[in-house]
């Protein structure tokens, strides 16, 4: 019986070391459902400030690139280096990230970052609306 016990305790305890650390993306999201249309963002941003859009989608040879209010970016370092500066004028403009359902959430978490590494205070992830 105690070894029983004992194989039990050895299987937890080795069991209990293979889970994988939750991480957590620090920002607020929003409880709205749907869409962010731009009347809710003109709305919803400070005085003086321009909503930027990202939409991050996959090119026709398949890498994610980044489309940001009507340029393409494929550089990552350029793109990176163009938040910077946006945030450095403006750091309380919201930013929207639109991501497309075939890209992978590596690239998503990737453009994030730069969004807060960049100095941004608000980073909204624009959804559909539920159907139904």
């Amino acid at each position: 019986m105690i070894d029983v016990v004992f194989n039990l305790l050895i299987f937890f305890v080795v069991g209990a070391g293979s889970f994988a650390a939750d991480k957590l993306l620090a920002t607020k999201l929003s409880a709205s459902s749907g869409k962010v249309t731009s009347a809710q963002a003109a709305t919803e941003r400070p005085a003086g400030a321009v909503t930027v859009n990202l939409a991050l989608k996959l090119d026709r040879a398949g890498h994610a690139v980044v489309d940001m209010n009507g340029t393409t970016y494929s550089d990552r370092q350029h793109l990176k280096s163009q938040l910077r500066a946006l945030a450095e004028i403006r750091p309380d403009s919201p930013i929207n990230l639109d991501v497309a359902s075939d890209v992978a959430l590596g690239d998503m978490i990737d453009i994030y970052d730069a969004c807060r590494a960049a100095g941004f205070e608000t980073i909204n992830f624009v959804t559909d609306a539920p159907a139904g």
